[in-house]
């Protein structure tokens, strides 16, 4: 819970920027780690199949991480007063 002293609420604008910021983060760690997984490396000299196969692979795993991302998402966003999670969902 976000509270700027023990008694003063965090307002919601400031709570959704900071959602925000954080799931920023973990998109941008996700797919670098992805990156890493799949070890695509830019080669012209590769054969154009080759780089084909590998940016589906690399395609399909990134499907996998949004999906994987929306239900976490979700379970986060459970835990928000309905209202408030409606809200910062529309947002972002």
């Amino acid at each position: 819970v976000l509270m700027k002293d023990i008694s003063t609420p965090v307002p919601s604008e400031e709570t959704k920027r900071r959602v925000q910021k954080c799931l920023e983060k973990a998109a941008q760690i996700n797919y670098s780690q992805l990156m890493d997984y799949t070890q695509i490396n830019v080669d012209p000299e590769e054969v154009p199949e080759k780089r084909l196969e590998d940016m589906l692979r690399f395609g399909e795993l990134c499907i996998e991480v949004l999906q994987q991302n929306e239900e976490h998402h979700s379970e986060v966003f459970i835990i928000c007063t309905p209202s408030a999670s409606h809200s910062i969902m529309q947002d972002i």
